[in-house]
Parts: structure tokens; sequence; C-alpha cells
């Protein structure tokens, strides 16, 4: 049986703008080949820009008040000794 096989690929913050000149520039050989043999687009975005809550939701494919994961971690340092 053939089966079809996905990468996704997700570069936080990435914008073409910069990356095309460089692959342009062929300073970008692996994403070059990528773009060449496969499929590329934009990706419009959720409000608030949080990238947690982003990647989670292209993970399981729901909104964050579906998967509960709304806002960036929150962490402590340790009391000092």
């Amino acid at each position: 049986m053939n089966q079809k096989r996905l990468l996704l690929v997700g570069w936080d913050a990435a914008d073409w703008k910069l990356i095309q000149p460089l692959v342009d520039e062929g300073k970008l050989p692996a994403c070059r080949h990528l773009l060449e043999t496969g499929v590329s687009g934009n990706l419009t975005t959720l409000e608030p820009e949080l990238s947690p809550m982003l990647w989670t939701a292209i993970a399981t494919g729901k909104h964050a008040y579906h998967h509960g994961c709304t806002a960036l971690p929150r962490w402590t340092r340790p009391p000092a000794r």
C-alpha cells in the first residue's frame, strides 16, 4: 500500500519577505529543496498571537477555547538560599 506522508514545517515568526531572498541567494539550500519539491503557503493566525496557543491549535485542529492552552506559561524562580 502506498502511504502518503506529510511534513509540516513551522517556523515561528518567519516572514517570506526575509526567507525568499535568502533562498534565492542559495543560503538556505534545504529550504529551497522543500519549496521546490513540496507545497508552501502563508497561514493566517489567531488572536492573541501567542506561540503556545497557536502551535497547540495547529497540532490539535482546535481553537484555544477547546484545547485549553490560552496563555504563555508563567515561570517562577525557586526561592534564593
